[in-house]
């Protein structure tokens, strides 16, 4: 998707850089909405990637990668994830407990929040009871970003095709109907989820939360 001021994004693999007034200011909400979220015991990010390369626990090669978890700063995967280009396990979280998730959560938002896409569309209601008010409204502003609804519908209404990698020849087709464009949008998961936690936020607060400007 071509980009403007909000989806203009600098790949690196797993990490998404977004240079833009908005984006900068929901990277700050995140850090500070998840700031007090520790680890604790929990099962952190290299603890999951020895589970998931069959380590045992008496292992003590899977004992020095538990060693490698930062217990207080989820930010340190943030670094961590920088160094190494951004190419993370993808399946890491599978692995790790509900401690461990909820403290991967921030650093997913700040890195690649697809895996997070999977547990929302179930959707993972533990890891959502874990969440204070302010972080349910920093994860509904978030996904409403990545959505960005009305600039979605309108570039796949006048989106006629994109560049072959290897030919660069035009691989067109009709611009769509706004009812088709919409339709795409909606269907989304990064919709989907935003309208899930909406909807879910009135439950458990009891209002709406308000629609972006």
């Amino acid at each position: 998707m071509p980009a403007n001021d909000a989806h203009d994004a600098t790949d690196g693999g797993d990490i998404l850089v977004y240079d833009n007034p908005v984006w900068h200011g929901i990277k700050a909400r995140v850090i500070a909405a998840f700031a007090d979220v520790k680890l604790g015991d929990g099962i952190g990010y290299f603890e999951a990637v020895a589970i998931d390369d069959y380590l045992k626990p008496e292992d003590p090669l899977y004992q020095a990668e538990r060693a490698r978890d930062d217990r207080q700063d989820w930010m340190s995967i943030v670094r961590y994830s920088t160094t190494i280009g951004g190419d993370l396990s993808w399946s890491c979280h599978c692995f790790m407990d509900l401690q461990g998730l909820y403290f991967y959560l921030p650093a997913s938002l700040l890195i690649n929040h697809e895996w997070l896409n999977y547990s929302l569309l179930e959707p993972n209601t533990a890891l959502l009871d874990l969440l204070t008010r302010l972080q349910w409204e920093v994860l509904i502003d978030f996904y409403a970003y990545h959505v960005d609804y009305d600039w979605s519908v309108a570039w796949h209404m006048n989106d006629t095709g994109t560049p072959c990698p290897s030919c660069g020849k035009i691989n067109g087709r009709a611009s769509m109907t706004r009812v088709d464009a919409t339709v795409l949008v909606e269907n989304g998961d990064d919709f989907r989820i935003w309208r899930m936690l909406r909807s879910a936020y009135q439950l458990r607060f009891g209002e709406a939360y308000p629609s972006p400007a």
